[in-house]
């Protein structure tokens, strides 16, 4: 605890220009700890860094959690906010797999393997996985969420503007994980303990959502034994940007204006007629005109 308080003391949140990181994809393999915690570069965030431990005391601590009311449905997941066919889940497996993954005309994922970093375990087919949200829908309404607007939860469940917000996990490890908080669950994977932890605080402070006294502890537990506090910036999320964009309006076409039928009286009397070599006019033809030019009716003008 003296180490913690010692770096408290001292640490300065890097909120300056936004410098360009990436972490660069790893060509994985199971049982590496070389590549737990990384991502993609597609997946990487463009930001500067800041202080997991300092982030973490900026977070309120609540005396009760407010889990009156809460369902799933609650908030909008899997949504295709830039309609170009392809919805949260499918972006997200997309981005995370270590080679290349194609979504089919009816959204499905093919190709693809990831790395499971919560279990460390290699996978190759998306059906079997899930897209986790790293601080769980149930915890996040009794952290705060439940006071925000349908769109704002909308935009939490689906927050691609953030690369740690979800990731891709076996179902297993998904589902041992369930809506607990560090306190009550970390990855079976300890390479990855602290890069889950310190995922957890950002994602905690980019919503602005407390914790509780028992999370606390956890948290400042498991970050005394990291090597580093580094984290990539949460920032502060661009709502708008993140929820369904709407349908495009369509302009209406223009109306055609009504085109004149041509006249037909091209020539102004017989004498332009023949001064056109047109002369006789036939019923039919352009320019033939009754009784104008016809005068007897016969079918010939100008004869």
């Amino acid at each position: 605890m003296q180490r913690l308080a010692a770096v408290l003391t001292t640490v300065v949140l890097a909120l300056g220009g936004a410098t360009a990181t990436s972490m660069a994809a790893h060509a994985a393999t199971p049982g590496s700890s070389a590549d737990l915690g990384s991502l993609p570069a597609s997946r990487t965030v463009a930001s500067s860094t800041a202080n997991a431990l300092a982030l973490l005391h900026r977070l309120p601590v609540r005396r009760e959690a407010h889990t009156a009311s809460y369902e799933r449905s609650r908030f909008k997941v899997w949504v295709d906010a830039d309609r170009d066919g392809e919805n949260t889940r499918a972006e997200v497996l997309k981005a995370e797999s270590r080679i290349f993954a194609s979504v089919n005309r009816y959204g499905t994922v093919k190709g693809g393997r990831w790395i499971s970093v919560y279990d460390n375990r290699v996978v190759t087919k998306a059906a079997r996985l899930d897209v986790d949200h790293l601080v769980p829908l149930a915890e996040a309404w009794r952290s705060g969420a439940w006071r925000w607007s349908a769109k704002k939860r909308q935009a939490f469940g689906n927050d691609l503007g953030y690369s740690p917000s979800l990731i891709a996990v076996t179902l297993s490890s998904n589902r041992s994980k369930g809506d607990a908080d560090p306190a009550e669950w970390m990855p079976t994977s300890s390479a990855y303990a602290c890069v889950y932890v310190k995922h957890w605080i950002a994602v905690k402070a980019r919503w602005r959502l407390s914790i509780d006294a028992a999370e606390r502890t956890a948290l400042t537990t498991h970050l005394a034994s990291c090597s580093t506090y580094s984290v990539a910036n949460p920032g502060t999320p661009r709502i708008a940007a993140l929820v369904t964009r709407p349908k495009p309006v369509a302009k209406p076409k223009p109306v055609a204006k009504p085109v004149a039928a041509p006249s037909s009286r091209y020539y102004a009397n017989c004498t332009a007629v023949r001064a056109a070599g047109a002369a006789p006019l036939h019923r039919g033809e352009p320019g033939y005109e009754t009784p104008r030019l016809d005068r007897d009716g016969d079918g010939v003008a100008c004869e």
